[in-house]
């Protein structure tokens, strides 16, 4: 049972290593991705096929600047998902939904009071992360998940923001 788990754990880990460069260095072949990621070619075309299913990678265009058998480029799709940004500021709060290829395709500000209340502004916020999903599933393929920005000191394993002095909260969840 240990080796399937460690397994699973290095596929994801290669998902990773492969989405990654691709990023950063699109488009690529596949033996490109081999030969900058280290892993064998084998490897390589089976995480491609499983992030093509996936809708998070296709597949583009031949290369043209080689010599011999050109291969099939890939780059990442914009459409294989998107994600959620809030920020929450002093007197504001900020929405953004990114594609998969981390470009904005909406934004969203809003002016707040501080003097509002905490719940009012949670609320506020809320209302807005709602708006930009429904936002998101027009556009892409599915939700991928949602990230937030706050000044202040946060407690990470129980989920608390510990104290934000801008903002005048403690020990919200």
């Amino acid at each position: 049972m240990k080796n399937i788990a460690d397994q699973k754990l290095m596929r994801r880990m290669n998902n990773k290593v492969v989405i990654g460069i691709l990023r950063q260095s699109a488009p690529l072949s596949r033996a490109n991705l081999s030969a900058i990621s280290g892993l064998n070619r084998s490897t390589i075309s089976s995480i491609i096929n499983d992030l093509i299913d996936e809708g998070w990678v296709k597949e583009t265009t031949y290369q043209s600047d080689k010599v011999g058998r050109p291969g099939l480029l890939l780059e990442i799709n914009p459409a294989g998902g998107f994600a959620v940004g809030i920020e929450i500021g002093v007197d504001f709060i900020l929405v953004i939904v990114t594609d998969f290829s981390a470009n904005v395709i909406w934004r969203k500000r809003i002016e707040t009071n501080p003097r509002d209340g905490m719940l009012t502004i949670q609320e506020k916020g809320f209302n807005l992360v709602e708006e930009a999903i429904v936002f998101g599933k027009t556009k892409c393929i599915q939700p991928l998940g949602i990230g937030l920005a706050i000044p202040g000191l946060v407690d990470v394993h129980d989920g608390v923001l510990k104290f934000a002095p801008n903002l005048k909260w403690k020990d919200v969840p």
